[in-house]
């Protein structure tokens, strides 16, 4: 019988071969298929390698089919259910090779599908795709698919020279795999997200979620392949153009690429408004040729130079400006309820005054906590960050590489949490930029210059506190520069990237407007770019070919960021009359995409758009006798200075913003799953080995993978930076929150055991308040020092770990309540609605008197 790949020859790449060089004697249906992001990894690299995607067009008509989206949807609820029982140990007496084509119980099935009969059609769809790749997964003579022949798959009406049925059977494998990779895509919806997952009482499916998200925040892959070999990663958004195997998925995607993923989640206070007020500052607003400096001489062929925001000398005007700076945004807030993210260029800040900074709004926080009962929320910061770092010396000089950083901070609990990401490109001042920035007097230009700054493990850092908020930033080179990063952003398509630049004017005609056009038409992502407004005063106009003039281009403007989404195009935002600073109002509106293959997102594709901008001007120094004056308590500020003076508020490292990922994401599936499976939960956050329970081989490397990755990062590929203070996993803030996630979760199932009628939302949610309240309240009782102040609470650092647990319950509560209420209008009864009114107000009460305390490390 002839065989699928050409006759006399023998096969050079099989599906079983490739797969066996990822994982050896795994079998296609007993291990790839139990944790389906691994099936997706395996399916995306053998359509990537051969392009056989191209199938999605050859031969539109089997997802041209009456109910095709339907089934995959249904084929994936099942597949999903199926991989929880066998995560929360369920399956352990029923996994078999039937294992994943056996119905669903009908209360489960109910949980996601109306229509039993199209529910039974999908697991036989999804049994008969499996079936199709399994007869050509083994190497046999007849049925063998040769993974390079796949390459040269052409359109269906080229010539079968190899009789009838060689190309047929070469496009029924593709067709199956195809399809598996839509199941997968469809089940991991809301993965790497802080999103309700529909999983009803007997249908427990977030504990997929929860795995998913630990090994994501702990690994950088939602995968359990090694990451030589590629990573899988959430997606927001799916193009709409082009055809590639980004348009085959909504909510997966897959990269082979040296830049590791740090996905971070962090608590995020208004979830349901879908809108961001963001402040952008342009500092420093002057720069001189002083700021730039030569290196060492190293008689190479380029030369390196250093560049500093702040002069020596400065650094008191630059702490009065920043102070303005805080008194600003403080007002901003006022006026506006929130601020919610504060942005600064590349290279503005300097170590010392990004920590400044920090604890300024820390005491602004401290001194107005309670004030007419309003709660108050910190920014996040967006700041680039210029770091010295010493060490060894050259020609007995001090010339160690600066780092250029950008640095993302959340307040949380008496602590600002940072992840950073180092810039991946040095800076060239050709000569061209020499002469446009009036440098070329103290760097000549007859040398190529580099910025003289360390290339470390170059990563993208992703935010995502929300479903439609995932936030990015890239520094000034690394947004021209393609490789290595734009393949991974043009994937994931964040919805708001931030680019920092030190650049002249933002015009709609320069370099930084093309590469924020790439990325607004393809994946759709919103760019603002800016720069300092010193950087765009230094830069000269250009004119019959030479940089002249003494100052800005009269048309130009001072056009120090630029704006740009798929709504309005591109915006250049200028600044005028000596103001300083700009805040944008920017909504997110969801739209419709579809996948090459028909699919539907159901319109959750979501797009930012500029509602508007506005010029602020600093507010003016005042005097010794006007600041006391204008004081909202000056005493009480007087001994708050005294209290935290060096020593608040608490910086976290690397660590702590992977644990604060950790604990929101068990806090969110805990509170889906009305803590069932608390104990394997808490044990998974806890990387710990005392589970007994029985998993299948692949979920069981999943599991280790995901534990091993937290206690041990740099040993699956992550330059992960410590601090002798916390280097381990888990640490006693993580061991005391497990421990405490147990207890209140633990009295949650034994109440919801006993006889009566089930809770409602809202009455879980009184609940769940109710046991975190006394937790509360016990902690602090026992840890709440004397204080001359009645508003402003001191605790020691050490006894911090005891509030983390309330404090993270009362934010998560809050987050579902305003979800609840968006989506019961019109629905829930007035019993309801006085409940959650009144449980709104306590929990907002509870989190005033959270954020006034002090923890203090004395």
């Amino acid at each position: 019988m002839a065989s699928a790949s050409q006759p006399g020859s023998s096969p050079q790449l099989t599906m079983r071969r490739l797969a066996e060089s990822l994982r050896p004697d795994w079998s296609f249906r007993n291990d790839w298929l139990c944790w389906p992001p691994d099936t997706f990894a395996l399916i995306s690299i053998i359509l990537e390698r051969t392009g056989c995607y191209r199938h999605c067009l050859m031969n539109y008509r089997w997802f041209r089919v009456p109910e095709y989206s339907s089934l995959i949807r249904y084929a994936g609820q099942h597949w999903l259910n199926k991989t929880a029982d066998l995560v929360n140990g369920a399956a352990a007496d029923k996994f078999g090779e039937k294992y994943f084509f056996t119905l669903l119980d009908e209360d489960r099935i109910t949980s996601f599908s109306k229509n039993p009969k199209l529910y039974e059609s999908s697991v036989r769809k999804f049994e008969e795709v499996v079936t199709t790749i399994e007869k050509y997964w083994d190497d046999e003579e007849d049925n063998v698919i040769d993974l390079e022949i796949l390459r040269a798959i052409n359109d269906s009406s080229e010539p079968v020279n190899a009789g009838s049925t060689f190309f047929s059977s070469y496009r029924k494998f593709t067709e199956a795999l195809l399809q598996l990779m839509s199941m997968a895509d469809s089940l991991c919806a809301g993965m790497g997200l802080l999103e309700k997952v529909n999983s009803g009482p007997n249908c427990p499916t977030q504990i997929v979620h929860c795995l998913g998200n630990l090994l994501l925040t702990a690994s950088g892959s939602l995968s359990s392949l090694p990451k030589f070999h590629g990573a899988v990663l959430p997606k927001m958004r799916t193009p709409q153009g082009g055809i590639t195997t980004r348009s085959l998925s909504h909510h997966l995607t897959f990269h082979t690429s040296e830049v590791e993923v740090m996905w971070r989640t962090i608590p995020w206070y208004s979830h349901h408004q879908m809108s961001l007020n963001v402040i952008a500052i342009p500092f420093p607003f002057e720069i001189t040729e002083n700021n730039f400096e030569a290196r060492s001489e190293r008689f190479q062929s380029v030369q390196y130079f250093s560049y500093k925001s702040t002069l020596a000398g400065r650094e008191t005007e630059a702490d009065e400006e920043l102070d303005r700076i805080v008194e600003l945004v403080w007002k901003e807030s006022e006026k506006l309820d929130q601020v919610h993210i504060l942005v600064f260029p590349e290279s503005s800040l300097s170590e010392k005054q990004y920590s400044r900074l920090k604890r300024l709004f820390y005491e602004r926080l401290l001194s107005n906590c309670g004030q007419g009962g309003r709660l108050y929320h910190l920014p996040l910061i967006v700041a680039g960050v210029s770091k010295e770092s010493g060490g060894a010396s050259f020609d007995g000089e001090r010339d160690q590489p600066s780092h250029n950083e950008v640095r993302m901070s959340t307040f949380f609990a008496g602590k600002w949490y940072d992840v950073v990401q180092r810039k991946h490109h040095r800076w060239h001042l050709n000569k061209n930029q020499l002469v446009q920035y009036w440098l070329a007097g103290k760097l000549p230009s007859e040398r190529r210059w580099f910025e003289h700054i360390s290339v470390a493990q170059r990563r993208l850092t992703i935010l995502a506190p929300t479903g439609w908020l995932a936030l990015t930033t890239l520094i000034c080179e690394d947004l021209a520069q393609q490789d290595p990063v734009s393949p991974i952003i043009r994937g994931i398509g964040p919805t708001f990237l931030m680019a920092l630049l030190s650049d002249g004017p933002q015009l709609n005609n320069r370099w930084s407007a093309r590469y924020a056009n790439v990325l607004a038409d393809d994946p759709g992502t919103a760019v603002l770019s800016l720069t300092s407004l010193g950087m765009v005063k230094r830069s000269r106009p250009l004119v019959s070919n030479l940089y002249i003039g003494n100052r800005l281009d009269p048309q130009a403007g001072a056009t120090i960021a630029l704006w740009k989404d798929m709504f309005r195009g591109q915006q250049e935002i200028n600044l005028t009359d000596g103001n300083r600073a700009v805040r944008f109002t920017i909504s997110a509106k969801y739209k419709e995409e579809y996948t090459l293959d028909g699919r539907s997102d159901g319109g959750n594709a979501a797009v930012f758009e500029l509602e508007g901008y506005e010029q602020l001007e600093l507010p003016k120094k005042p005097d010794d006798n006007t600041q006391k004056k204008d004081m909202p308590n000056n005493s009480t500020a007087n001994t708050i200075n005294e209290e935290i003076h060096d020593k608040a508020p608490l910086e976290g490292t690397w660590l702590d913003i992977r644990e604060l990922t950790a604990v929101h994401f068990t806090l969110d599936s805990l509170i889906e799953l009305r803590g069932k499976n608390y104990k394997q939960i808490c044990n998974w956050l806890k990387a710990s080995d005392r589970e007994n329970i029985k998993y299948p081989r692949a979920i069981d490397i999943v599991i280790t993978q995901m534990k091993r990755s937290l206690v041990k990062p740099r040993n699956h590929g992550i330059d992960a930076t410590f601090s002798a203070k916390n280097e381990k996993w888990p640490s006693d803030d993580i061991t005391t929150i497990g421990d405490d996630l147990s207890k209140v979760f633990k009295s949650v199932v034994d109440k919801s055991s006993l006889p009566g009628p089930k809770r409602n939302d809202v009455d879980y949610y009184k609940e769940l308040y109710t046991r975190a309240n006394k937790m509360y309240e016990a902690a602090k009782f026992e840890y709440f020092r004397p204080n001359g102040d009645e508003k402003i609470h001191l605790v020691n650092e050490g006894h911090r770990k005891y509030f983390l647990v309330p404090l993270a319950i009362m934010h998560a509560l809050r987050a579902k309540i305003s979800v609840w209420q968006l989506h019961s209008v019109g629905i829930a009864d007035d019993d309801d609605i006085t409940t959650i009114i009144k449980l709104r107000k306590e929990i907002k009460n509870v989190i005033i008197e959270l954020q006034a305390i002090n923890f203090t490390n004395s």
